[in-house]
């Protein structure tokens, strides 16, 4: 079964910053002090930050949303 979550994309100055709503995630698409990523760098790691929430949260026994994804 395929799971997809809302994801907002924000770029500001230095970064992009990565946000899931449904699972309470907010990241950065690049380390502070380093050069800015991309917006493909930004997809990657809103992808990797929702496939690991999502294992943790089955290893948990929580259940998860099913939901369309939203890039904005």
């Amino acid at each position: 079964m395929k799971v997809t979550y809302p994801v907002i994309f924000t770029d500001v100055d230095t970064n992009i910053l990565i946000e899931v709503p449904d699972l309470g995630i907010l990241t950065e698409a690049n380390e502070e002090g380093k050069p800015k990523g991309t917006m493909a760098d930004a997809m990657m790691m809103a992808r990797d930050a929702i496939g690991l929430s999502c294992t943790l949260r089955r290893m948990r026994g929580r259940k998860l949303n099913n939901l369309l994804l939203c890039l904005k």
